[in-house]
């Protein structure tokens, strides 16, 4: 693998056209993407690259991550928001009292919160798989909060049984994609716009191919997380038989999780490219320069 892309408070571009469609942006022209939601800590952008109608789409994935998936570690860990002064001052959370489900709202600083993530294996690309919506393994992990004589002081109770539950609803075609778009995005922002073609990659991501699982997968290894960034983002390259892809890494919220296991890490097959590109990143030649990626 490549070294991780340091993007942090960057500005990319202008690309001059749609990365996912192609498009000029016509009348409306062209927005801006945040290359990691910025919901998530993202301060780095690739500018001029998103038409409305594909913005509209990439804006609900990176919605997603923030609303669902991360939401309890966003507002734990106070992760800047377009709305700060919405910003939660108590969380609702499910315990079990005795056998019996009771709903508190709890102060952020007591509040017992939870991660839930999905995982899947590698790829179906990388298993020789055909493409499918379907991931050929899953499961869901959790990672979470909980002290004792803080649930005591939601609850009144100092005795009996008392269980912290949590509702894990995860739309894993949805998170698939919206790990797709970061990547994607990374890439273009580090190489160019023209140094890859995406072959079946914008379509997974704008949700007009369903096959997400092929493009995407994961990683789950005993990694003790890294306190050097937030998030990590590597590529490479993956050798088949007959052909060479670049791939990508992303490692969201790496500095979080517990003693003994990381955050989950997330494959994406990015797509086929440009000859000059592969000695790079293989690490056996200069890095490329695309002048005209905007063309």
């Amino acid at each position: 693998m490549g070294a991780p892309l340091n993007i942090q408070g960057r500005k990319y571009g202008p690309v001059g056209r749609c990365i996912y469609c192609g498009s000029d942006g016509g009348a409306d022209g062209l927005g801006d993407e945040h290359i990691i939601p910025f919901a998530l800590g993202g301060r780095a952008i690739l500018q001029d690259a998103s038409c409305r109608a594909c913005e509209a789409e990439t804006s609900y994935l990176d919605g997603y991550l923030a609303r669902n998936s991360y939401y309890d570690l966003r507002v734990h860990n106070n992760i800047q928001s377009r709305r700060p002064k919405e910003r939660p001052k108590k969380l609702p959370t499910i315990i079990s009292i005795e056998g019996e489900d009771r709903r508190f709202e709890a102060d952020i600083a007591d509040h017992p919160h939870f991660v839930h993530l999905p995982v899947w294996g590698p790829p179906g690309l990388m298993q020789r798989l055909s493409p499918s919506p379907h991931f050929s393994e899953s499961r869901h992990v959790s990672f979470h909060a909980i002290e004792p004589i803080k649930i005591q002081r939601i609850t009144g109770e100092k005795e009996g049984i008392v269980e912290v539950k949590s509702e894990v609803k995860i739309n894993e075609a949805t998170f698939a994609r919206a790990i797709a778009k970061i990547a994607y995005c990374n890439v273009v922002a580090h190489f160019g716009f023209g140094s890859f073609w995406p072959v079946l990659l914008t379509d997974v991501i704008l949700g007009k191919n369903p096959n997400v699982a092929f493009l995407v997968g994961s990683q789950f290894e005993k990694i003790r997380p890294s306190a050097s960034a937030q998030h990590r983002v590597e590529y490479g390259i993956y050798r088949d038989k007959n052909f060479a892809l670049v791939y990508s890494t992303v490692w969201l919220f790496a500095s979080s999780g517990t003693r003994d296991q990381g955050m989950p890490i997330y494959e994406v097959i990015l797509g086929i490219p440009r000859d000059d590109l592969i000695p790079y990143l293989e690490g056996g030649a200069p890095r490329p320069d695309y002048p005209d990626q905007s063309k």
